[in-house]
């Protein structure tokens, strides 16, 4: 049986997107880039905490 976990906030979803930039493009660009990661990091802590019901397609699906 798997344990319930909470899912990571938006602070560290934000972090390890920061991460994982400055990784793949360097220092500079992922600094560029941080309104973008911040954003992106906002949609995946609204997805992660309010996921769609299995029952209900997604849309775009029969």
């Amino acid at each position: 049986m798997s344990e319930f976990t909470l899912p990571a906030s938006k602070d560290e979803i934000a972090s390890s997107l920061q991460k994982r930039a400055v990784a793949l493009w360097g220092e500079k660009r992922a600094r560029e880039a941080q309104k973008t990661i911040d954003e992106a990091a906002g949609y995946i802590t609204q997805i992660a905490n309010d996921p769609m019901p299995v029952e209900e397609a997604p849309a775009g699906y029969p």
